[in-house]
């Protein structure tokens, strides 16, 4: 009887036979534990699961390599960062510049993958690399992975090909042939600065002027007079030297002046240099030598920047086009001279009225308050009372000088103070009365006008708000629409 039949026999104890049982199960369930794979646990990765395909040396020393990880449980990554990817050329350790996946994230059993990096293998040109790629999976074990590559030579790899070299080659310039200076542009060119240059030493010369007047007429309010009267005398001084004799251009083209300016034209322009307070004979002459002079200089250079550019017909047109413009300009400007004139007699003679009250209260005739306005000041109407005072000391009436004056401004507050004064001195009312009424009356008319030319000054806003701010305001607003709005007009909705 074996030994297994004398212990399972009826004989043997049955807490014997139990304690045997239970060894032999537990010992067949070590057995099988022993045997069969752990949950959870994963197969050892084998080189097969990561291959490099492709290496690019194309820009060595940045090297590329192409792989391929093909997992034996799961799937690929979905992708890669730095950290995973481990580059080694031998004994040199490489970092990688880029670990990322080709096309999309991959969802089959193979994903492809790139690494980029710089090459730091101490080998000569030509000579192969042998390294090795290690891709860390996360608790999963690393996989790691040989490839080979042959270190460009310097030539491929710098210079690149003959023809990539002769594409980019500088293409050859033709040497510029030298042309000859445009003598009619430089000369336009030149003209126009001189032009500006002109007009910008007139706008300061006027500036100064104006400066200088305003700081006179303070000098004489504020009780300086007599330095102001000293400048008065020698600028008088210098505006009498203006009666030397005209130089012989001067009196050729005053003729010329003459002769194109018909009678009728003459005895207004005369009259409007009176008005200007340039009356004299001399005076004209100068002005009609100025009309010839300006029209000839723009007569004779516009022909001659015009006939090399135009027909023979069409260049003496517009020449006389240029010499007709020349010949008006100085009419333009003597009208405004006059317009600058009469304001500013208009806006001096409340104050002048004011002294010669003042005068008059103190015991002084009419004659004397006048002469006390000719010796303190130094402005348009001081001119024109120093004039009818001269008038006055020949022997002539009051009437008379007084409708003098008003004839020779043309200024309606004037006429209307020479209306009055002659009335008061027919009806022999107080001199001082009457003087302290035309004082208030043209203050109030010196407001009136002001108030007038704020008010004209909105309807003059129009002219540069029509012409230049609406134009840029629209080119602004509509100019991005403008080539949908065409093809919607040519080619309908779409």
């Amino acid at each position: 009887m074996s030994r297994g039949q004398r212990a399972l026999a009826p004989g043997v104890p049955a807490w014997q036979r139990a304690a045997l049982l239970w060894w032999l199960v537990a010992g067949a369930m070590l057995v099988l534990a022993v045997a069969a794979p752990r949950a959870g646990a994963a197969a050892e990765p084998t080189a097969a699961e990561v291959a490099v395909t492709a290496i690019r040396t194309d820009q060595y020393p940045r090297v590329t390599a192409r792989f391929t990880i093909e997992p034996a449980v799961g799937v690929p990554p979905p992708h890669l960062t730095l950290a995973d990817v481990v580059l080694l050329e031998g004994a040199t350790r490489a970092e990688p510049l880029e670990a990322y996946v080709v096309g999309r994230e991959p969802t089959a059993r193979v994903g492809t993958y790139e690494a980029v990096w710089i090459s730091t293998a101490p080998v000569a040109a030509g000579e192969s690399v042998v390294g090795k790629l290690v891709v860390a999976r996360h608790n999963r074990g690393d996989l790691e992975a040989e490839y080979r590559y042959t270190r460009p030579l310097p030539r491929l790899a710098e210079g690149g090909s003959s023809a990539a070299r002769q594409e980019m080659a500088l293409p050859i310039v033709p040497r510029a042939i030298a042309q000859p200076p445009d003598v009619v542009y430089l000369g336009s060119v030149a003209g126009t600065l001189a032009g500006i240059a002109a007009l910008a030493g007139m706008t300061a010369h006027l500036w100064r002027s104006r400066v200088r007047d305003k700081q006179e007429r303070l000098e004489i309010w504020v009780g300086q007079s007599g330095p102001a009267r000293a400048k008065a005398n020698a600028r008088a001084k210098a505006r009498g030297s203006r009666g030397a004799p005209l130089s012989p251009l001067m009196l050729q083209l005053g003729k010329l002046g003459a002769k194109l300016v018909s009678t009728s034209q003459s005895s207004k322009l005369k009259r409007s240099l009176v008005h200007a307070g340039k009356g004299s004979p001399q005076e004209y002459q100068r002005f009609v030598a100025t009309k010839a002079g300006l029209g000839l200089v723009c007569l004779i250079p516009g022909l001659w920047l015009l006939l090399g550019r135009a027909p023979v017909g069409t260049a003496l047109l517009l020449s006389l086009c240029l010499g007709a413009v020349g010949f008006i300009l100085p009419g333009i400007w003597l009208g405004r001279k006059i317009k600058s004139r009469q304001y500013k007699m208009r806006k001096a003679l409340p104050d002048a009225l004011d002294l010669m009250t003042i005068g008059v209260s103190a015991g002084l005739a009419f004659d004397g308050a006048i002469s006390e306005i000719v010796n303190k000041w130094d402005n348009e109407l001081s001119h024109e009372f120093a004039i009818m005072l001269g008038e006055l000391r020949m022997g002539a009436g009051r009437r008379d000088a007084l409708l003098n004056l008003a004839d020779r401004t043309q200024v309606d507050e004037i006429q209307t103070m020479v209306g009055q004064l002659i009335q008061s001195e027919e009806l022999g009312m107080s001199l001082s009365d009457t003087l302290v009424t035309l004082a208030d009356q043209m203050r109030l008319r010196r407001r009136q006008h002001a108030e007038e030319l704020a008010q004209k000054a909105a309807v003059k806003m129009l002219i540069p708000l029509v012409f230049l701010i609406f134009p840029a305001l629209f080119i602004v607003i509509l100019g991005p629409s403008i080539s949908d709005m065409y093809k919607f007009m040519t080619q309908g909705p779409a």
